[in-house]
């Protein structure tokens, strides 16, 4: 006998949102998601998290210093849809075991403040054009809370509302931090 489980594919598209008009449009691909705190994704040796300048001064500022922060000091440069470049650093890990070097007691000790990947995990922005992104389940997918539902069970819009106001709450932190430091 086989059973046939019911599986979610990685960089499946649940919406998207367009910040030229603040509007979310939902797919027909329906799931039902809430967060377990598994921690999996905190433990994933497979999962490395990009850590921006803007994410790394939010971090500071509670104390923390840079090589608590980040792997190494040199950056990777990561390019946007509309061509502008940024710099990227990776998020320390824990010697021997992998986990990011934050999680204490299967828990994110820096949950109120960090970075941009972490407060939209498990799912990732896929630009299309200028202001429009597609929202997709994140290419790792190691998130066990995400399911398959009907429409009536589904809880996609309410993710991507989600969604669309942590980008603009970063875009408006973002916005603070060039025009006081720049873009280098």
């Amino acid at each position: 006998m086989v059973i046939d489980l019911p599986t979610i594919s990685s960089n499946t598209i649940i919406g998207s949102i367009n910040l030229n008009n603040n509007k979310i449009s939902v797919t027909q691909e329906y799931i039902s998601y809430t967060c377990q705190s598994s921690s999996d994704c905190c433990g994933n040796n497979d999962f490395f998290v990009p850590v921006s300048d803007m994410d790394i001064e939010r971090i500071e500022t509670h104390n923390y210093a840079i090589d608590q922060i980040i792997e190494t000091q040199s950056p990777e440069l990561r390019f946007a849809r509309d061509g502008t470049a940024e710099k990227h650093y990776w998020m320390k890990r824990k010697p021997y075991t992998g986990k990011c070097t934050f999680l204490e007691n299967n828990l994110c000790s820096i949950h109120e403040f960090k970075p941009f990947t972490c407060r939209i995990f498990p799912f990732q922005l896929i630009g299309k054009e200028p202001g429009i992104f597609d929202i997709s389940i994140h290419n790792s997918n190691i998130c066990k809370s995400i399911q398959n539902v009907d429409e009536k069970s589904s809880n996609n819009k309410e993710i991507l509302l989600n969604i669309l106001q942590e980008v603009i709450s970063e875009n408006k932190r973002r916005k603070i931090y060039f025009n006081k430091y720049g873009n280098n």
